[in-house]
């Protein structure tokens, strides 16, 4: 293992270019909430939102559906979303974050996860661990993934050096959510808490963590083991979906730890079901 001092950049994912797919949809969360109970239900439920542009507002209206009345916590780049109760939320669609797995970046790209250049250029690397110069870090004949880089995410262990892969949270085996930090405050989520992902298209549910920030203009996002217990297309490079996705996250919820894919679980259960579930999204 790579045993060199590392300068930890922030993990600010730009949104990738090479696909169209990668595009998450600015789809409002009520209409498509409402859409989704239309697919399940055979009937419609109509809901007001409000949505503007730019990277994040504040607002105070509300919306309102036969299961919920929520609070507009904010629009980010066109996407609404809702706080109610002990949990924020929004629908839009998700683009496929690879930070954190050990086979995220290689100087090859044809035997990456992702894209280099998805992981930040010379000087500025956002998503890979480098050492004192500014380079990145390439892993060892003992790491999980001798020759590819050490890919980090935000939420990290502490008790471990930054130059270990294991650091990080494996986008190949945890389902997280990645936040931009404008919504972190709005919403008063840290990194660590909990939070669950639904898949209108399929009526797919998956539990995961908040483990990786993104830029202020860019909502929607998941890592490729949450994409998979979606049946969404996995790859960060060409994968994810437009829309119908939507996330519902507990600020609070966590202790700013790395979990297990089972507590992870457990958890989300615990505090989707206290929540409401389904039918506080006015899906049955």
């Amino acid at each position: 293992m790579a045993a060199l001092a590392i300068a930890i950049a922030s993990c600010k994912k730009n949104d990738p270019e090479p696909a169209a797919s990668k595009t998450a949809s600015t789809t409002d969360s009520a209409s498509v909430i409402a859409e989704a109970k239309k697919k399940a239900s055979g009937s419609s439920t109509s809901g007001t939102s409000s949505s503007t542009s730019g990277s994040s507002t504040s607002g105070t209206s509300t919306t309102t559906t036969s299961a919920t009345t929520a609070t507009l916590l904010a629009t980010i780049a066109k996407v609404t979303v809702y706080k109610e109760g002990t949990a924020f939320y929004y629908t839009t669609g998700m683009t496929i974050d690879a930070d954190g797995a050990y086979k995220a970046y290689n100087a090859n790209d044809a035997i990456a996860l992702d894209y280099l250049s998805d992981g930040g250029v010379p000087g500025d690397w956002w998503a890979l661990a480098t050492d004192k110069n500014g380079n990145p870090i390439v892993q060892g004949p003992n790491d999980p993934a001798p020759g590819y880089y050490v890919s980090m995410t935000a939420l990290a262990d502490e008790t471990l050096p930054g130059s270990d892969p294991y650091s990080y949270v494996d986008a190949a085996s945890i389902s997280y959510i990645v936040l931009p930090p404008n919504l972190e405050k709005d919403g008063g989520a840290k990194l660590g808490d909990f939070a669950v992902v639904y898949n209108a298209a399929n009526s797919k549910l998956s539990y995961a963590i908040f483990a990786d920030e993104g830029p202020n203009d860019h909502l929607g996002e998941g890592s490729i083991a949450l994409a998979n217990n979606l049946s969404i297309n996995p790859s960060a490079k060409t994968g994810g979906a437009n829309s119908g996705i939507t996330y519902v996250v507990f600020p609070g919820s966590g202790n700013g730890k790395k979990r297990t894919a089972a507590e992870i679980a457990t958890n989300g259960q615990a505090l989707f079901t206290a929540w409401g579930g389904l039918s506080k999204l006015n899906i049955k």
